[in-house]
């Protein structure tokens, strides 16, 4: 498994505020904190899967075309698998 913390300060290293990258780190964070009560979880949770479906639609628009190195949006994907992983997200 990819080191989370390393991919998190990757992409907010890489991303503006703005991005759907940095917002995919900014509701990770939020998750997991544990500090969200229902309400920030199921905003968050929605949140996270809407940017999901345009990060997936990018995606397939923008092949790696079969370099080694991942797109941010591709690792940004990974760290909404992880929230799916420890049930943070359905």
């Amino acid at each position: 498994m990819h080191d989370i913390k390393s991919i998190i300060e990757a992409l907010r290293r890489t991303g503006d505020k703005d991005s759907k990258v940095y917002k995919v780190t900014k509701y990770y964070m939020n998750l997991t904190s544990g500090l969200l009560d229902e309400g920030g979880v199921v905003f968050a949770s929605s949140k996270l899967k809407n940017i999901e479906k345009e990060l997936k639609k990018w995606i397939l628009e923008h092949p790696n075309n079969g370099t080694a190195i991942m797109q941010p949006e591709e690792s940004a994907l990974m760290l909404i698998e992880d929230l799916r992983k420890r049930y943070l997200i359905k």
